[in-house]
């Protein structure tokens, strides 16, 4: 999904930060992590 908002990145400067590899890393791991935190404790519950 983040990959078809660098076609607008010509038009859009600030949208150049979904090209870099550290960014979208970054944003992988705080969205993993959101997960784990709101899901996790249910799911430890429930088993």
């Amino acid at each position: 999904m983040l990959m078809l908002l660098t076609f607008f990145a010509e038009h859009m400067t600030p949208l150049n930060v979904f090209r870099y590899i550290t960014f979208r890393t970054g944003g992988a791991m705080i969205t993993s992590a959101l997960i784990v935190f709101l899901f996790g404790p249910s799911i430890i519950n429930s088993l």
